[in-house]
């Protein structure tokens, strides 16, 4: 995947506490898939000051490590499983939202 050199830049959660990003915030996202790469690429579930990195790209630290096992360190494979994931819990959630009115 071919990741900007200032993606983080125009990320929707810049400037947030990790602590309390949630994931909806990363389906708006213009740059959700390059976080979501990165994060698989650089095993980033605990950044350099000590906090952990829950959300990446629409996709929890735990789900991310259990689709990098499944795909046995292919991050192509685990990449691509964590896409179909975020995608299926965001259509999910409209679908849900929409039945409610909401």
């Amino acid at each position: 995947m071919r990741i900007l050199p200032d993606w983080r830049s125009h990320a929707s959660c810049r400037g947030a506490d990790v602590e309390y990003l949630k994931i909806r915030t990363c389906w708006k996202c213009p740059v959700r898939w390059e976080c979501l790469w990165v994060a698989l690429e650089s095993d980033d579930r605990i950044d350099p000051y000590g906090g952990a990195m829950w959300v990446r790209g629409g996709i929890v630290a735990g789900t991310r490590d259990r689709q990098w096992y499944l795909s046995r360190g292919n991050i192509d494979e685990a990449f691509d499983r964590c896409k179909e994931i975020s995608l299926k819990v965001e259509d999910a959630k409209g679908k849900r939202k929409a039945k409610e009115g909401k």
